[in-house]
């Protein structure tokens, strides 16, 4: 316990030397975020992970026998965690070093589009006709959205053979993210947009899909067109907890075959409270097993899952019993075997999978290049002020948020939607 006192309050001293040292923070600053995002992912849930209190550890840790992990095991997973991100936040100030300390004569001015009226209407045209056809197509195949809604448990079983389908709400999040940085303001058409890349991605069965496009939309709102103020971004984080528990209440109740006996029973407040909680709850434990089991149980795997993720873009149809690069696949396949065959798997996490493939060493130099690259990317971003480098930071951090509890699989899908986003910029202006 006074380890993680003494990490957290090494962690407060850092926040408070960002406010006050850097000049180009913000609350969406690559170190506010990020600090946050520990504090609540590593620092808040390893006060109970300390005293033995875990419910993932309980319930998950099937392949370990029951074995608790020890004193010793629980202040090795804090320490290694905190060192991931004191290399994070390494390679954020030393892009600032880089980028920064030298150009402070210089003056950031907002670039502008000059847009192609013909040419954007066009891209938002077929964009929005690819998205749909997309969406539908995967609808389709899949057998319905009846068959969708009612297999909400089995993402697998869905989601299986299908991936050359599941672009459709990239598509139409970027036609809606184009009239956004077109018009500058709140229109009716960027919110029916919005709304339906919301709806396809639903379909995916993938709430961090959602959580990304929001976030994307938000951050890009605040650099290119009006900075929101402290004060909006706690309502709207307010309203997105909200929204968080709606989508969970309307999944509970399809899986119950809307019987709304369930409104108030055990079941429905445990259903709401581990969807919503369970994600932030089990960074520690994500951590400890990767420790615990990697190299003694699945060895280190040198990079695989790291580069996988372009490999994984080669359909199955080309590549002819392609391995698993999965680093959650892998993770699971190994670590929990009775998970694995029963149709899903748990991602190994960002600091996880660095550990899975180089061990420390791979923590240390993996985190500081995340941190050097979106430091250099958000300060690109202030300097320059473009529109593409702020559509490129939103949506880098954003992902880089999700990626730190999923895995390096999730990079194809960023790829692809800077690629598809810096087309549509490119030939609508």
């Amino acid at each position: 316990m006074l380890v993680l006192i003494l990490i957290s309050i090494v962690v407060f001293i850092f926040l408070v030397l960002i406010i006050y040292r850097d000049p180009f923070h913000d609350f969406f600053s690559p170190q506010i975020l990020l600090t946050l995002f520990f504090i609540l992912f590593y620092i808040f849930p390893s006060f109970q992970f300390v005293q033995g209190d875990d419910y993932f550890t309980k319930t998950v840790g099937i392949f370990f026998a029951g074995v608790s992990p020890t004193e010793i095991d629980r202040i090795n997973t804090i320490i290694v965690a905190f060192i991931s991100f004191v290399c994070l936040i390494w390679g954020i100030y030393f892009s600032f070093w880089i980028k920064v300390s030298r150009v402070f004569h210089k003056t950031s001015v907002k670039s502008e589009i000059f847009w192609n009226k013909y040419n954007y209407y066009n891209i938002i045209f077929l964009y929005v006709i690819v998205g749909v056809l997309e969406t539908l197509l995967f609808v389709g195949i899949s057998g319905g959205a009846l068959s969708i809604i009612l297999n909400l448990e089995n993402k697998f079983q869905i989601m299986s053979g299908k991936y050359i389908f599941t672009f459709g709400y990239m598509f139409l999040s970027i036609a809606s993210l184009l009239i956004l940085l077109h018009d500058k303001k709140i229109t009716f058409s960027f919110v029916l947009l919005l709304l339906t890349s919301i709806l396809s991605a639903s379909l995916l069965i993938n709430r961090g899909i959602i959580f990304i496009i929001l976030g994307l939309i938000l951050l890009s709102y605040n650099y290119y067109i009006k900075q929101l103020s402290t004060k909006r971004v706690f309502l709207l984080s307010i309203l997105g907890l909200f929204g968080a528990v709606f989508y969970k209440v309307l999944q509970v109740f399809i899986i119950t075959n809307w019987n709304f006996k369930y409104l108030f029973s055990e079941y429905f407040f445990l259903a709401i409270a581990r969807d919503l909680f369970g994600d932030v709850l089990i960074g520690p434990q994500q951590l400890y097993f990767a420790l615990k089991g990697i190299p003694s149980i699945l060895g280190f795997q040198y990079g695989k899952t790291i580069i996988g993720f372009l490999i994984s873009l080669i359909p199955s149809t080309f590549f002819i019993n392609k391995p698993m690069f999965s680093g959650a696949g892998i993770y699971t396949q190994e670590l929990f075997p009775a998970i694995f065959h029963s149709g899903t798997t748990i991602p190994p996490g960002l600091v996880g999978e660095l550990y899975m493939n180089f061990s420390i060493f791979g923590v240390v130099l993996g985190m500081f290049i995340c941190g050097l690259f979106l430091g250099s990317v958000f300060y690109d971003m202030k300097l320059k002020k473009s529109a593409f480098l702020i559509v490129f930071y939103s949506f880098s951090i954003i992902s880089f948020l999700y990626l730190l509890r999923g895995e390096f699989l999730l990079l194809n899908k960023y790829l692809i939607f800077l690629f598809l986003f810096w087309i549509a910029l490119r030939f609508s202006s």
